[in-house]
């Protein structure tokens, strides 16, 4: 049996859906919307089961954003602002979330591949089931995090904050790493290289020489 037909909006319309639905703070669902693109507004965005292709929805502050169930890609979330997020079974891909803020956000079951999380800000969010695949997230702050089945993999944590975030049991091998803001206490358990073990051990003040 084959999957519905998604009714498609596209431009203008699909735009239009966005900002009266966030307006009303009411449900975006079965549809797949393209092209949209608007900046500096205050509303929600839920979205059930769609999938949005290159969209602008930069520089806007998103007072409930609630995603389930939906495919998100090369869509430009840049210096947004929606804390307590909740995203599930959904994936995000070739998308840019630069300078965004999903504080105290909850995800669930979500696959980030070839995201821009620079300089974004994820501090006191769950993670549950979430993979960051070949994503960038240099400068991104993991601060008073909790998480299980936590993943990266390939992915650039370069001068991250993890912050109060334990990392014991997740493997950092795939991952650029230097620069990462980690005490010792939540650096323990993590899965490291011997390159990284010495990068680590020289940030957390470790003087290492060889033997004379």
């Amino acid at each position: 049996m084959s999957a519905p037909i998604l009714e498609s909006f596209e431009g203008e319309k699909a735009e239009k859906l966005i900002r009266i639905s966030g307006k009303k703070e009411s449900v975006i669902s079965d549809c797949v919307l393209k092209n949209a693109a608007f900046s500096g507004i205050t509303q929600s965005l839920i979205l059930r089961n769609v999938v949005m292709e290159n969209c602008c929805l930069s520089e806007n502050v998103f007072l409930e954003a609630d995603i389930r169930n939906s495919q998100i890609k090369n869509c430009d979330f840049s210096n947004v602002q929606m804390e307590d997020a909740f995203f599930e079974a959904s994936t995000f891909e070739n998308c840019k979330f630069v300078g965004s803020v999903l504080w105290n956000s909850s995800l669930k079951n979500i696959a980030f591949r070839n995201d821009n999380f620079c300089l974004s800000n994820f501090d006191g969010t769950r993670f549950h089931g979430v993979h960051f695949e070949s994503c960038e997230n240099e400068g991104t702050s993991f601060s008073s995090c909790e998480w299980k089945n936590l993943l990266f993999q390939k992915t650039g944590l370069r001068k991250a904050n993890f912050f109060k975030t334990p990392l014991k049991g997740i493997d950092l091998r795939s991952c650029r790493t230097d620069g990462m803001i980690v005490s010792a206490k939540e650096l323990s358990g993590a899965i490291v290289t011997p390159i990284q073990a010495v990068e680590f051990a020289r940030l957390l003040g470790l003087v290492i020489r060889e033997e004379e």
